[in-house]
């Protein structure tokens, strides 16, 4: 009885193994293929300023690698400042480098191109430095449309001038090239004081003279007519930098950093610098680059 009993119990044993056997979950092992891109993708490139103009005829290269030792392909900005490029992705992603960018605008070293379609935005306003200081083309090296590099003078009265603060605190900043031996360049001043009085919240304006004459000879002309904008000596490198061929001459920067207006010659009324500065002062500006004052709509106050 008792080897049946222990025969009983043996075969419940191994029958709950058996059981318990079945009932344990398996493993499995699962192989991902992720697969390699293999075929081009199109790609498209646009350069545009802050404002969203076209910057056209730059030279872009593409590299495979961020660290810019595979190049891939060299293309130009159309006139709508795009380019058109087909390549295979490649695992460290393809980054954009530019070149031939005029002057004035902040560029960095490289801009990944992370989506099919990218959109690189250009700030102006990078330092002015020696080297536009020393520019001794026949061209100006800045002229209208480009971006105006940021520059520090210091006024006639001792105040400090520098682009990039005046364009945080108005719309527009106006640069008047004279020297005091330029009787066209006096004759305007007192119609841009005039206009200047009604816009000095909106518009800042400093008449920099690259030509003659000294700090303290300037700021007595200056009090002794009355003038409340800013005059003050500039380098005279200023004159071939800018191409300063004929005197007066009045440029406008507007809020995006741009020269979008370049006035040669003496102003004999007040209304001309009135529609200057409402035009560039306005709530609805947009970028506008204007070759001649007929452009300019008459301001109403």
């Amino acid at each position: 009885m008792k080897r049946i009993t222990l025969l009983i119990l043996c075969l419940s044993m191994l029958l709950c193994g058996c059981a318990a056997e079945e009932s344990a979950p398996t493993t499995q092992t699962t192989t991902v293929t992720i697969p390699v891109a293999t075929d081009p993708v199109a790609y498209s490139v646009t350069v545009l300023n802050e404002a969203g103009t076209a910057l056209e005829k730059l030279t872009v290269e593409i590299y495979a690698d961020a660290a810019k030792t595979d190049l891939l392909q060299v293309r130009t900005t159309d006139r709508e400042g795009k380019l058109f490029f087909s390549a295979v992705p490649s695992e460290g992603g393809l980054v954009a480098v530019l070149k031939d960018v005029p002057a004035g605008y902040v560029v960095e070293a490289k801009y990944p191109l992370i989506d099919a379609d990218t959109v690189i935005s250009l700030k102006a306003g990078a330092p002015l430095t020696e080297e536009h200081l020393n520019h001794e083309e026949n061209n100006a090296l800045f002229s209208l449309g480009d971006a105006m590099p940021d520059f520090t003078v210091t006024a006639s009265d001792g105040t400090e001038f520098t682009l990039s603060e005046a364009l945080k605190s108005h719309d527009a900043v106006v640069l008047n090239f004279w020297y005091m031996g330029c009787t066209p360049c006096k004759m305007e001043f007192p119609y841009l004081q005039e206009a200047y009085e009604q816009f000095s919240d909106r518009v800042a304006v400093i008449a920099l003279n690259p030509m003659d004459s000294t700090d303290a000879a300037i700021e007595a002309f200056r009090q002794e007519n009355g003038y409340t904008f800013l005059m003050a000596k500039c380098d005279s490198r200023w004159g071939n930098m800018m191409r300063l061929t004929a005197y007066p001459m009045t440029m406008v920067i507007d809020c995006y950093g741009n020269i979008t207006m370049c006035h040669s010659g003496s102003v004999d009324n007040t209304q001309m610098f009135m529609d200057m500065f409402g035009f560039f002062s306005a709530e609805d500006y947009e970028q506008t680059f204007i070759r001649s004052h007929s452009q300019l709509p008459t301001y109403e106050p």
